[in-house]
């Protein structure tokens, strides 16, 4: 099992975390920070989004990057981060091109 253990004490603010405790990222909850994303809990398909210079909707990749911390991050970064982005991109893009979507 791969964790990631403090190896002295530590102290963080007002925290301190003791030799021998076990940390992990709350990724769930860095998808959720308000500081990151506007209405964190709101759909938003744009807030990852640019126009190109054709005026076409492209993955703002230089502002969005440090931003999707879901496939982890670090030395321990998901080996299939790239191919899930391009297979979801590839799955979205065939849904938009053959049927019809209305909020109604």
């Amino acid at each position: 099992q791969d964790v990631t253990v403090t190896v002295d004490d530590s102290n963080h603010t007002k925290y301190c975390i003791p030799k021998g405790s076990v940390l992990h990222a709350n990724i769930i909850g860095m998808n959720y920070n308000e500081r990151i994303f506007e209405h964190p809990t709101k759909f938003n398909i744009y807030r990852w989004l640019k126009k190109d210079d054709s005026s076409k909707w492209i993955f703002n990749k230089a502002e969005n990057n440090n931003k999707l911390p879901s496939f982890a991050y670090g030395k321990r970064d998901c080996v299939g981060k790239n191919m899930a982005k391009r297979v979801l991109q590839t799955v979205l893009t065939v849904l938009i091109k053959k049927y019809k979507f209305s909020l109604e």
